[in-house]
């Protein structure tokens, strides 16, 4: 029994012996038992862990089992049940690498309970392994599998399946009441040398504040030459394309460049980030805007652009207005030419 303090100094002295190679000073620690009270993970979120939780680690030739456990013991809260093992060795090169095998593992977010498939995650300095690594919850998962490391032949591949995303309004908080459907792949290789990067997602039944917003794709690839990832993407709604976007993102300087054409595209759907300004919104936006800039300052400008039967109420005055005709969008100005604005009586 561990509970025993001659056992516990035998087991002490075989780990340390079994860690001496890697030169692990302190090995006297190696056995391990620690309880949590309340563990923080964000400014806004307290874990307290259950009575009976802890983390426990027990270490045996250079192996250790983990298990670990929270609950924040709120309705429809988080929680985690955590199994794993950890193996540590040397490489080829010298390099101590990190073996995780991941068990069945539970996790609760908002009260969605996600799965931990069994799994194997190496960790080693310039190479990172992951043999299916999975967290699914029924039809719902986001599985990696492969490798990054300094082997040009060397992939890594994300693969989603039909994420909800009723579950990321959920994690927002912001009551958007967002739903739709989202599944594809990002492929990834060379990643230390000349990089490739492939991304294809599509979206299915769309929609936000119960405006339907159809079927989305969305399109990436890495652009070596430029340093910068090239972005295509668009939606399709009875037949048309609302929205088309055209673009890239520059990761250095976190520069942005998109080109966004509106074909009677839903202005419902800017509801949630103009909510705190403008509520009860309606009405469709034809035209092209050009967004441009490092992120935090982008600039917005327009061509041939049209507002129609923009239905909109300030939240600072509670009284609805309606405006139909040509806006303008300009770094330095927004212009309302021969626009038409009428209040709730349709008074022009």
């Amino acid at each position: 029994s561990l509970a025993n303090p001659k056992a516990i100094d035998a087991c002490k002295k075989e780990i340390a012996k079994a860690l001496s190679d890697l030169d692990v000073s302190g090995s006297d620690a190696a056995m391990s038992k620690f309880r949590a009270e309340f563990i923080k993970l964000r400014k806004t979120d307290e874990y307290k862990a259950a009575p009976e939780a802890s983390f426990r680690a027990l270490a045996a030739k250079m192996k250790m089992k983990l298990i670990s456990n929270f609950d924040n013991e709120k309705k429809n809260g988080n929680k985690l049940n955590f199994s794993s093992q950890i193996g540590l060795s040397r490489t080829d090169s010298g390099n101590i690498a990190t073996t995780l095998g991941i068990d069945h593992s539970d996790l609760f977010i908002r009260g969605l309970e996600w799965h931990f498939t069994p799994s194997v995650v190496e960790l080693s300095k310039k190479r990172f392994t992951f043999d299916n690594f999975s967290l699914q919850n029924k039809e719902q998962f986001v599985n990696i599998d492969g490798t990054i490391s300094s082997d040009p032949t060397d992939t890594i591949s994300v693969a989603i399946n039909r994420i909800n995303l009723s579950f990321l309004d959920k994690l927002l908080k912001r009551g958007i009441d967002m739903h739709g459907i989202f599944s594809g792949q990002m492929y990834a290789c060379d990643l230390y040398g000349t990089p490739s990067i492939l991304m294809d997602m599509d979206g299915d039944s769309i929609s936000v504040l119960g405006q339907d917003g159809g079927s989305m794709k969305i399109m990436s690839k890495w652009d070596q030459e430029r340093k910068r990832m090239n972005i295509l993407a668009f939606n399709r709604l009875d037949g048309l394309t609302p929205l088309n976007i055209v673009g890239y993102y520059q990761p250095k300087g976190k520069f942005v460049n998109l080109d966004i054409n509106f074909r009677n595209f839903a202005l419902r759907f800017i509801e949630p980030f103009t909510n705190s300004i403008l509520q009860d919104i309606s009405g469709t936006i034809s035209g092209d805007i050009e967004l441009l800039g490092p992120l935090g300052k982008l600039t917005m400008t327009s061509k041939n652009t049209r507002l129609n039967q923009f239905k909109f109420t300030p939240e600072y005055t509670k009284v609805p207005y309606t405006m139909d005709g040509p806006i303008g969008l300009s770094r330095s100005a927004i212009t309302l030419s021969n626009i038409d604005v009428y209040d709730r009586f349709n008074n022009k």
